[in-house]
């Protein structure tokens, strides 16, 4: 009798933990179970669980809070000293370009000098902001009806100020190419009686190229026709006096882009881009081809080829 009691109580004790075993599970199961409408609202709509998130590294998802951003890794310095201040962009304007061929006394760049690169630079650019206001008034000049001014543009004023700089520093007078230099004419050094007179560079027209050297004049100069009783006033005459006005200047600042163009080819070939110099070299042939068709009279011709280089300049 003793021994069917002990063999109850062991059944009874068996079956008490399978029954206490089998809860666990089912408690368990319903927990990781998706949660039904009645729970969302109990729990306030909690985060969706890990296994319904996209497939991702941070395990923080599964509690409900969002991954640390990564750190960027740091950019390379591509040659660029440690320490040194950020390269700045050049804006060009009147005033910083009137600075920039001040300051500068010598046209030979090392293009692994950053400070001599910048400097370099800053000339190209002010150049070429000088270029594209030339271009402008070129294309207006060649356009019936356009508006412009029979008067000498400030943009050329301010050309001649910084190449008087260049010829300083270059010991003698850049010629209208701009590639190479000239000697300086003595300002009593005699002249032909040849009548055949230019417009300077600054706006005044002299009997013949050579009494514009010598009076200093700045080039590039351009022939041109006056009109009928034209007297001149200290050896020179004024632009009222030309006969057309305003082929002469076109003309004018036509020659100009041609003598900034071979300059900067010739003296600032250190920091010019291969697309830039592709462009200049293109771009002073296409010139001086406008200038032949000015001459004969195909303005449409000369304007659409300056028109083709100010869309890439």
């Amino acid at each position: 009798m003793k021994t069917l009691l002990f063999i109850a109580i062991c059944l009874l004790i068996t079956w008490l933990t399978f029954i206490k075993a089998n809860n666990v599970v089912i408690n368990n199961n319903q927990e990781n179970a998706a949660p039904t409408e009645a729970l969302k609202q109990k729990r306030g709509n909690p985060m969706p669980y890990y296994s319904q998130r996209p497939h991702t590294d941070c395990y923080t998802y599964k509690h409900g809070k969002p991954c640390p951003k990564p750190s960027p890794s740091p950019l390379p310095s591509f040659g660029i000293p440690g320490g040194s201040s950020p390269i700045d962009v050049y804006v060009p304007t009147s005033a910083s370009c009137a600075n920039a061929f001040a300051s500068i006394s010598s046209y030979t760049f090392e293009s692994g000098n950053l400070v001599q690169y910048r400097q370099c630079r800053s000339l190209v650019l002010c150049l070429q902001r000088w270029v594209e206001q030339l271009l402008q008034l070129i294309l207006a000049g060649l356009t019936p009806g356009a508006t412009f001014s029979n008067t000498l543009s400030s943009v050329v004023v301010e050309l001649n100020t910084a190449f008087g700089y260049v010829n300083s520093n270059l010991g003698g007078i850049l010629s209208e190419s701009g590639t190479t230099v000239n000697p300086v004419t003595p300002p009593n050094s005699p002249c032909t009686l040849e009548f055949a007179p230019v417009l300077a560079a600054n706006g005044l027209v002299y009997p013949n190229e050579c009494s514009a050297r010598v009076a200093g004049a700045p080039n590039p100069y351009v022939n041109v026709t006056l009109n009928e009783g034209a007297t001149a006033s200290a050896g020179a005459y004024s632009l009222s006096d030309v006969t057309n006005p305003r082929i002469a200047l076109t003309v004018l600042y036509t020659k100009y882009v041609v003598k900034i163009l071979g300059f900067i080819q010739t003296y600032l070939n250190e920091c010019v881009l291969s697309t830039e110099s592709r462009v200049f070299t293109s771009g002073i042939s296409s010139l001086n081809t406008a200038i032949g068709l000015i001459w004969s009279g195909d303005y449409n011709a000369a304007k659409n080829l300056v028109l083709d280089l100010s869309r890439n300049v």
